[in-house]
């Protein structure tokens, strides 16, 4: 991590990707399903439509190599992950807190909605008001 670099006293991620592997796989994983999304789409998009994209947004080979090769240490400096469902690996230096209302990326039906999270502004601002 680049923290001690910057300077940071704590990092807060929110559903941060620790497996660049196991995300692309998701990130692949939800773009085919989000392909056939008949709430979406009167009828499924062709592979064709959809090549190099994850979730509407166009993906280079490069970004996709270099995603699929990350993998984050363990932190040098305290951090909090904020995880809507899934937990990371935990280390010493690192709390994990979970949403009382989970808000995936991965559920097609609630997409939209993960970006204006109540709960993850709630989560944050509690955790801020503690430090100070």
């Amino acid at each position: 991590m680049c923290a001690p670099a910057a300077r940071f006293v704590e990092v807060v991620g929110w559903d941060a990707v620790l497996d660049g592997a196991a995300h692309v796989a998701r990130l692949d994983h939800l773009q085919a399903a989000l392909r056939e999304d008949t709430g979406r789409f009167t009828r499924p998009r062709g592979h064709a439509d959809v090549a190099g994209q994850w979730l509407g947004f166009d993906v280079s080979d490069r970004l996709r190599s270099q995603l699929s090769a990350l993998r984050i240490d363990t932190p040098a400096v305290p951090t909090l992950f904020i995880e809507s469902a899934r937990s990371p690996s935990s280390a010493a230096a690192t709390r994990v807190v979970a949403l009382d209302h989970p808000t995936t990326w991965d559920d097609l039906g609630r997409l939209e909605s993960a970006i204006l999270s109540h709960p993850l502004i709630h989560a944050v601002t509690t955790h801020l008001e503690a430090a100070a």
